[in-house]
């Protein structure tokens, strides 16, 4: 609800204001305005629910999307794993490698779904032969409402690539 909400207010705004200098009609504006915010609104959110759907999330899921999974690694094999798992995402490209910090940046290019995502993934060991690997997958833009199902499917794929890795 509150995507829509958000959706419809960002649209319904700027169109009815546009409309009411075009016209100086105040009514038709907010009439205009809101007509054309709801159904941008139902649109998209109802896209977006579709693609969430088919990744097996709800409807008020969050673009943000974080996962924590535990690999029977060392330390330095698990985050080479880390580096190769790169290679499941279509377009992304490593921005920074912190070996000490076991952290990772990438970045993803813009698709018809978003305009890219930043996917950070994260090494901690916790015994010589045990390793928590944290995946956060986010938009590249925080303003990003909906994403299509794109950070879950981001997450996915990483998660699946380390269950065949391990």
């Amino acid at each position: 609800m509150k995507k829509m909400l958000t959706i419809l207010l960002a649209t319904s705004i700027p169109f009815g204001w546009t409309i009411y200098i075009a016209y100086k009609q105040l009514a038709l504006g907010v009439i205009a305005g809101l007509l054309f915010g709801a159904c941008i609104a139902i649109g998209l959110v109802t896209i977006n629910y579709l693609f969430t759907k088919s990744a097996g999330e709800g409807l008020d899921s969050s673009v943000n999307r974080e996962k924590e999974i535990e690999v029977h690694l060392n330390y330095n094999h698990a985050f080479e794993v880390c580096k190769s798992s790169i290679s499941a995402l279509r377009n992304a490209k490593i921005m920074n490698i912190d070996y000490r910090e076991g952290i990772i940046h990438v970045r993803t290019a813009a698709n018809f779904r978003t305009l890219g995502e930043q996917i950070i993934l994260s090494v901690q060991e916790i015994s010589d032969e045990v390793c928590k690997i944290h995946l956060q997958s986010k938009p590249a833009y925080p303003t990003t409402v909906v994403d299509y199902g794109k950070n879950i499917e981001n997450i996915k794929l990483l998660t699946s690539y380390f269950e065949q890795q391990a």
